[in-house]
C-alpha cells in the first residue's frame, strides 16, 4: 500500500482505476488486506493466477482467464510472490508450481504493460 501512495500520491486518485492482483493471491496477507481496501475508495479489482492461487470466495473482483485478458483489464498491476514458506502442498506439487509458475502466471521478468508496477515481490 505505502508503495502504491508513494507512486500516485494517495488512493483517491486511483478511483475509477483497475488493480490486477497476480500471483498467491490466496497466501497473500496484503492481498486479503488490498481487496478490502480498495473498492472503499473507488478502485476496481482484477484477479489472475493459477487455480490454487486464488481463493474460493470470489464476489465482486473480475477474474481473468489468461495474461493478456489480465493485462488489457488492469490498469495497475500487483504482482505477488509464491510464498513457498506458507505452502501445504506435496513436496511434488511444490516442485510443479516452481516449475510452471513463470509459465501461468507473471515473474519478476514480465513487463510488457506501460502501467506495470512490480510491487511486493
Amino acid at each position: 500500500l505505502y508503495q502504491l501512495v508513494k507512486f500516485f500520491g494517495d488512493l483517491k486518485s486511483l478511483k475509477g482505476k483497475t488493480v490486477g492482483i497476480a500471483g498467491d493471491i490466496i497466501h497473500s496477507r496484503v492481498a486479503h488486506s488490498l481487496v478490502k481496501l480498495f473498492p472503499q475508495f473507488g478502485i476496481k479489482i482484477c484477479l489472475f493466477g493459477p487455480d490454487y492461487f486464488l481463493p474460493c470466495e470470489i464476489s465482486d473482483f473480475k477474474i481473468a482467464n489468461n495474461k493478456e485478458e489480465f493485462l488489457k483489464q488492469s490498469d495497475i498491476i500487483y504482482l505477488l510472490r509464491i510464498q513457498f514458506e506458507r505452502l501445504n502442498f506435496p513436496e511434488q506439487k511444490i516442485t510443479e508450481i516452481k516449475n510452471h509458475y513463470p509459465k501461468e502466471c507473471f515473474d519478476s521478468t514480465h513487463s510488457t504493460h506501460h502501467h506495470l508496477l512490480k510491487l511486493h515481490l
